[in-house]
């Protein structure tokens, strides 16, 4: 059995445009998944569970940066299917234990390139909302679990926990101890679900999961015995850099250009 496919349901509030909305309800249209360096859980489709009033919330503050019009709310049943769930402390360790191999296949040449951090919104943001670090971790860690184990389902939702936005497993600091490093030690204030369509054909099967310390162990020795292009292969899979070593539109500005070892 595959113990990350959740066999539940939950309800989950989308903030966006009345337009959005008129057209997912009226017009059979689709959300649009949200692609910025920032995204706090990975590229994808983002849903409060059971937080329509934090969902409105969201869609107003959007408002006052002109992004949005006239504020509105989806609603949705959700599916959580094959869920990297951030609230389950195997995976918040996982995410801390291959971070080393992320940071050296972000900078495969060995030319002491920096990596993205987060950072603050605004002055007194002291969650540092502009999640870029976990952004390009999380959507790099989820491609090389799925290419490690192909026989597994693929991974459809990302699940964390915030108090207004906070996350902290990637740099936790010093002598912190797993518990006190796990969303699941936070004062919740709202779920997260991060949707990423993808076939179910792959999640109807029912499969063993692997240990994912043993799949932690595997994608460092993986990318410990790559060459400086098969690492930056990792990150074009990932869509973060392009095969030119260009980044990726939504991490412009995030990610400088990697140079080969010929440049």
């Amino acid at each position: 059995m595959n113990h990350n496919a959740y066999q539940r349901l939950v309800i989950g509030y989308h903030g966006c445009d009345a337009k959005a909305a008129r057209d997912v309800l009226r017009k059979n249209g689709s959300l649009k998944p949200s692609e910025n360096d920032y995204d706090w859980l990975g590229h994808g489709i983002y849903f409060w569970e059971h937080g329509p009033a934090r969902a409105l919330e969201w869609a107003q503050q959007h408002k006052t940066m002109g992004r949005i019009e006239k504020p509105s709310v989806v609603g949705a049943v959700l599916h959580l299917g094959n869920c990297f769930d951030l609230l389950d402390t195997h995976f918040t360790d996982l995410l801390g234990h291959i971070f080393p191999s992320f940071r050296k296949a972000a900078n495969p040449f060995e030319k002491q390139a920096p990596i993205p951090v987060n950072a603050p919104a605004y002055p007194q943001d002291s969650e540092l909302l502009l999640r870029r670090l976990d952004c390009a971790m999380i959507n790099w860690t989820i491609r090389m679990i799925e290419e490690t184990n192909p026989d597994q389902p693929l991974f459809q939702t990302v699940r964390a926990s915030f108090r207004k936005v906070s996350l902290r497993f990637l740099l936790p600091p010093s002598g912190a101890s797993p518990t006190s490093r796990s969303p699941s030690g936070i004062r919740l204030a709202s779920l997260v679900t991060s949707v990423h369509p993808k076939p179910m054909s792959k999640h109807a099967g029912m499969h063993e999961s692997r240990d994912l310390k043993a799949v932690g162990r595997e994608i460092e020795r993986r990318v410990r015995e790559m060459s400086p292009a098969e690492r930056l292969q990792t990150l074009v899979d990932a869509g973060i850099f392009t095969a030119k070593g260009n980044p990726t539109k939504p991490y412009r500005g995030v990610f400088r250009k990697i140079s080969t070892a010929t440049d």
